[in-house]
């Protein structure tokens, strides 16, 4: 009697089938929910974008800033006076006033020509002479313009960089960290003063299989629950990424969560009960791990 030998293809096709089958099995029992973790809406790292030493830090860390509020200020002496100066030039109003006034002599002069050439008494030669000296006045008038007009940018420059020298909040959050201290010189490979969140919206990222992409509707209203006593609270799904994680086979998708009263603590745990079309969705997926595992040793096995 002869032994039944099965091909290898055929048993490594066999095992997968047994890992597939068994995985969705094991999804159906525990994939009613996925888990991500809480973060802060918005992470913003304040730099200083002058290089300077600092001279104050106003806050502390935790503290409730609002937008445009003051935080820092880097030392602006220097700059103070170059505004001081900017503005004397910028309100200087010497050269204007002789270039107008020799705009107006060289004008009369001209009139005065051309009325006694009408009479006989002034040649052509005369005429195109004060006319010449007419032009090149309102020349130098013209320019004296140009140079306020330049000293006024400057003054603007000069007011823009002294602004840049305070840092102030770009939002309404709080204060999660200050990397910088009083006295310390901030320079361009390392500008970052602190770092402000905003915690009053919060934000939980899930990876989601690439296939259940196209069940998930931005601005649906979804529960979840937050930390170890799983307390319930509501999110919008805010945002589902355009482009997929080819390792995991997975795509981003962001959920909004509302905390105006400051009840949800970033980095928290944050489980999302799947409803039952996502559910069982999540379930056919086979495990991609499981797969690559069964499949790695099943190759050792040859």
């Amino acid at each position: 009697m002869k032994a039944f030998t099965q091909p290898a293809s055929s048993r490594f096709a066999a095992l997968i089938l047994i890992a597939i089958t068994a995985n969705q099995s094991a999804g159906q029992e525990t994939e009613s929910a996925i888990e991500a973790f809480i973060e802060p809406y918005k992470t913003i790292q304040i730099p200083a974008t002058e290089i300077g030493t600092l001279v104050s830090i106003d806050v502390q860390e935790g503290d409730q800033v609002r937008r445009g509020q003051t935080l820092a200020q880097v030392d602006d002496r220097i700059l103070q006076a170059s505004l001081a100066a900017a503005r004397v030039a910028r309100d200087a109003k010497g050269n204007l006033r002789a270039a107008q006034a020799e705009r107006d002599v060289k004008r009369r002069q001209l009139a005065s020509l051309e009325e006694l050439r009408t009479r006989g008494n002034a040649t052509q030669r005369e005429i195109d002479r004060a006319l010449a000296d007419f032009e090149a006045s309102e020349a130098r008038l013209l320019a004296v313009n140009e140079d306020l007009e330049i000293r006024r940018f400057e003054y603007d420059r000069i007011l823009a960089q002294l602004e840049k020298r305070v840092l102030q909040s770009p939002i309404d959050g709080v204060v999660a960290s200050i990397n910088k201290d009083v006295g310390e010189f901030v320079a361009p490979t390392d500008p970052i003063v602190m770092t402000i969140v905003q915690l009053n919206i919060m934000q939980s990222v899930f990876s989601l299989p690439i296939s259940v992409a196209d069940k998930i509707v931005p601005g649906k209203t979804i529960r979840l629950t937050v930390g170890i006593d799983d307390q319930p609270v509501q999110g919008v799904i805010e945002s589902v990424a355009p482009t997929a994680d080819a390792k995991s086979g997975t795509v981003r998708v962001k959920i909004r969560i509302d905390n105006p009263n400051g009840r949800v603590f970033s980095g928290s745990t944050c489980r999302w009960e799947l409803d039952a079309n996502l559910r069982e969705a999540v379930a056919r997926v086979p495990s991609r791990k499981m797969f690559m595992a069964e499949a790695g040793r099943q190759a050792k096995g040859r």
